[in-house]
This record gives C-alpha cells, structure tokens and sequence, in this order.
C-alpha cells in the first residue's frame, strides 16, 4: 500500500484545441481516491475541477463525512455533522457533479478535526468498491446496516488510517495519518468493522 504525500498535488490543467464536453463523464470517485489521497496527486482538467469550500457541500454530505471517523472504545465523542471549522480543507467539485475533492490542508490546522485527511466525497452508494480498495481481502458482512443506509470500515496500517463510510446515499473515501486520530486497534489484516 503506498502512504499518502504529505501535501495533496492538485494540477489543474487546461488541454489546448479540445474541449471537453459538459456532459463529459465524471472521474471514478474510488480511482480518484486513489491518485489523489493514496498517490498524492492528481491531473484533472482544469474545465472540470470548481473550487469551493466546505460550506458548499450539501448538509447530507457533511453528515457522511462526520459518519467516516471512528467511534468505539476509547474514542471521544464528535457531532453527528462536523462543524464547519473542522474542515478547512481545500475542496473541489468535479465536473459539476456530486463528486467532491477534499485535500490536506498545506499547513497543520490547530483544533480542525479533518485538516490532515484528503478525501473523496460522492452522492451513491459506492460503499462496495470502496470498501474492496481499503480491504480488499476481507467480505463485507455488514449487509443489515448497509440496508439501513449506513457503513462504516476502516483499516490501520500504523502509519496511515483508510476509512470508507456510507450515510444517506452518500460515499466518503478517507485516508488520514494513523497518528492524528483515535482509530481501531491494529488488529492484523488491519481491519475492524463497527
């Protein structure tokens, strides 16, 4: 598994004598995850990226963000929705679409929750797929809580925590430092389900 880059590498690029359709496909939300929290950079064509900030993501979205951290033993209480400060991320929306970039910040964030994490955030239920990149070995058993609309598993190698979470028809890809957050025991193959 390659670790994440420190600092998120978004190049927007422009492609000169084409143009790309409005209608043209938006990116695998599970293949951008990968490029760009896994990787630590990503290409997109500077047409399809928009830069907003998190108060442009939809209520739901945020609530599914707040779904993708851990909350068993030992882990302290967080809101249902993170507050706004929590997440001072860069974010992009892509193609227009329901499809959000959220990168590291490039400099520590004091008290903000999400600073250090990149993300891929998107309306659908990509809970399967997701799950398979960050346990790719191990069966999702959790078909009861996923029929509610509602999943949740993440993996910690030590050194860097991957979460997919699923809450109201939204996905959210997450990969932080294993030492900025509370998260499940490592536990091998690394992985505990909620």
């Amino acid at each position: 598994m390659r670790l994440r880059s420190p600092l998120l590498a978004v190049t927007a690029f422009g492609l000169t004598g084409a143009s790309t359709p409005p209608s043209a496909p938006a990116p695998d939300p599970v293949l951008l995850f990968q490029s760009a929290c896994m990787a630590g950079t990503v290409q997109l064509d500077s047409r399809s990226v928009t830069a907003v900030t998190s108060r442009a993501l939809p209520l739901t979205a945020l609530a599914a963000i707040g779904q993708a951290i851990y909350r068993g033993p030992g882990a302290p209480t967080y809101p249902e929705v993170p507050p706004y400060k929590d997440l001072p991320n860069p974010v992009y929306r892509i193609n227009r679409t329901d499809i959000f970039l959220i990168a590291t910040t490039p400099r520590p964030v004091t008290g903000a929750r999400f600073a250090d994490s990149c993300m891929v955030v998107w309306r659908g239920d990509g809970f399967k797929a997701a799950h398979d990149l960050i346990l790719p070995n191990v069966p999702d058993r959790s078909q009861s809580a996923h029929r509610l609309g509602r999943d949740y598993v993440s993996s910690n190698d030590g050194q860097q925590i991957l979460t997919a979470a699923l809450l109201n028809y939204w996905t959210v890809l997450k990969a932080s430092p294993a030492a900025s957050e509370p998260s499940p025991p490592i536990i091998p193959p690394g992985a505990m389900k909620n």
